[in-house]
């Protein structure tokens, strides 16, 4: 069984005059947010095997981040989770992954959700609404394809499992 996490960049700073999109950072707050979601998905899963992310400031970031809190084999940037990219290029990319266990994608709405929809239906569809440093989790009984996910987990930040009991 293979595993992809969908997990949405955490709260960036706005754009200042004349700043390009892909220069955002993430705020403090984004990052403190951010950081106890990566603590959460330490509790969630044992390793990544692939971190891929957004060529994004905000989302490569972000991916600092959960690299800190969980093991990581490999880490990647991929421009293809850029917002308006292709969710079926992504797909297409990940095909060839048949021999890691979990990967986990940083980027953007409504990228997240596409990718969910591909995941769970085949169909570049929006069914959910990816938070800040939310997270999906999807399994697949075999290879990574669209329409073959089952969603196992949709975590929206402030509801990160660790932070319930407090």
């Amino acid at each position: 069984m293979q595993q992809l996490l969908l997990i949405r960049h955490g709260i960036a700073e706005d754009a200042a005059p004349g700043q390009p999109d892909a220069d955002r950072a993430l705020t403090a707050r984004g990052r403190e947010r951010t950081a106890a979601v990566a603590a959460d998905l330490a509790g969630l899963v044992e390793r990544l095997d692939r971190l891929v992310s957004s060529d994004l400031l905000r989302a490569r970031e972000t991916a600092d981040l959960i690299a800190e809190a969980v093991a990581v084999g490999e880490r990647e940037v991929f421009p293809g989770l850029a917002p308006g990219a292709d969710p079926g290029a992504v797909y297409t990319r990940l095909a060839g992954d048949t021999d890691v266990d979990t990967i986990a994608l940083v980027g953007h709405e409504p990228q997240m959700n596409l990718l969910l929809g591909m995941a769970l239906t085949g169909e570049a569809i929006g069914p959910a609404r990816f938070r800040k440093a939310g997270v999906a989790l999807v399994e697949f009984p075999g290879p990574l394809r669209p329409g073959a996910g089952r969603l196992a987990a949709f975590l929206p930040p402030a509801l990160g499992f660790r932070r319930r009991g407090r």
